[in-house]
């Protein structure tokens, strides 16, 4: 049995870091698998592939990305962020590793590397086709996250993402030309979270698939608990002060990513004068600072963190992590933060809370609530011995529920049902 992976890129971003992690848990299992992704940034791995390969290659790329771009210029307001165009693409379906594949595993498609159409043409060559989603895009016109937005369980059209006021806008277009790609297409869909999986379920493009739920897969001996205070001293932090961590792609100006509520939660933490608040300190990664954000406490900005070894030293500074996401599907942050023993407060919403359990390995804060953010913050920082419990059983839950075999053994009895058929 030949599984073939395909993911934009192969590291970089939660997507592409989550697929690289399956892949690289099948490939331990001793699955035939190969990892096929358009550009290389990170790691070679034995199974490794990348589509673009040269200049020539690289041109086609930028071409594609050009003409996707300028379908766009039509919507000035678009949240660039939050919406793909994907109307072209590579013609992956005659890569050889496609062409020998048995399964077809697709993981994030976009950044101009597959097309609707593209899917359809691999099942056409008699492909089973898996797709784990990392976001909406799939089922949606368009964008990533549909906020309150329910369109996509009917049709697509008049964006609120672009702030289109047409019907028959990109949205309408996209989703429309995604049902005729894959009408009779049998897919299989995998999803990380069982709240990403419900959104499938009920949108008017994948309801009558196949659904199944898979975490994500993690390596819990890389992410594991470091001495706190030779760490500390490393990074010439004061062992005795209270660090939140905070940290994405784009930490402090992606919109959906909430810190806008972890700066408010933080000043009401400052107003409180509570006796540790004297102690608190954050640390921010994924980005570089910057003069204009005015925080309330002193903050150690680490930059953006290129290898699993710097985000681990990362987490493992921090005494709590934060993460105020308005909308999510599994962050990799949340589940590596408590890998590495450091419990997290976040919001109620998507995925999070079937991660966090609330009072148990962390806190769950009432949606977009500063206030609830702050309590939440206080109350894993105020009991020394509360917190210990609290890591423990963070650590315990991911070990138990995210380890690299159980993944990837899910993941390989999911493959012999669907070749059974």
């Amino acid at each position: 049995m030949k599984i073939t992976f395909l993911n934009s890129t192969d590291t970089g971003g939660g997507a592409a870091n989550a697929c690289k992690r399956q892949a690289e848990a099948l490939y331990r299992n001793g699955a035939d698998i190969t990892f096929l992704s358009q550009k290389h940034k990170g790691e070679t791995k034995p199974y490794s592939r990348y589509y673009i390969k040269n200049k020539f290659d690289k041109g086609l790329y930028f071409i594609r990305h050009l003409l996707n771009e300028r379908l766009l210029k039509k919507y000035p307001a678009i949240q660039h962020n939050n919406f793909s165009a994907g109307y072209y693409g590579a013609a992956v379906e005659n890569h050889p590793d496609i062409k020998n594949a048995d399964i077809v595993h697709i993981h994030w498609m976009n950044d101009s590397f597959l097309t609707p159409e593209t899917i359809r043409k691999i099942a056409k060559q008699g492909k089973k086709i898996v797709w784990t989603l990392h976001d909406m895009w799939s089922f949606t016109g368009g964008c990533h996250y549909a906020g309150r937005c329910k369109k996509y369980m009917q049709h697509c059209g008049e964006c609120p993402v672009l702030q289109s006021k047409k019907e028959e806008d990109i949205s309408f277009k996209q989703l429309t030309k995604k049902q005729e790609a894959w009408e009779g297409i049998a897919m299989n869909i995998i999803t990380p979270s069982h709240w990403l999986g419900g959104c499938s379920k009920e949108s008017n493009l994948f309801s009558e698939y196949n659904h199944h739920v898979i975490r994500y897969a993690l390596d819990t001996e890389v992410f594991h608990q470091l001495d706190k205070t030779s760490l500390r001293a490393k990074f010439n932090i004061d062992p005795n002060k209270k660090i939140i961590l905070f940290g994405a792609v784009n930490a402090t100006k992606d919109v959906r990513k909430g810190f806008k509520y972890l700066v408010e939660a933080l000043k009401i933490l400052h107003a409180k004068n509570l006796p540790f608040a004297k102690d608190i300190e954050l640390a921010i990664f994924g980005s570089s600072g910057d003069d204009s954000l005015q925080l309330p406490f002193k903050t150690h900005f680490l930059g953006n963190l290129k290898t699993d070894a710097a985000i681990v030293e990362a987490y493992n500074l921090a005494d709590v992590f934060a993460t105020p996401s308005l909308e999510d599907n599994l962050p990799n942050t949340v589940f590596e933060s408590m890998a590495c023993g450091v419990p997290v407060v976040g919001f109620r919403i998507g995925g999070i809370p079937e991660m966090i359990d609330h009072h148990i390995n962390g806190y769950t804060a009432d949606p977009l609530s500063s206030e609830s953010l702050a309590d939440g913050l206080a109350w894993i920082m105020e009991d020394a011995d509360r917190y210990k419990k609290l890591s423990a059983s963070g650590r315990d839950k991911i070990v138990r529920e995210y380890d690299y075999k159980l993944i990837a053994s899910q993941h390989i009895e999911l493959y012999k049902r669907i070749m059974k058929g």
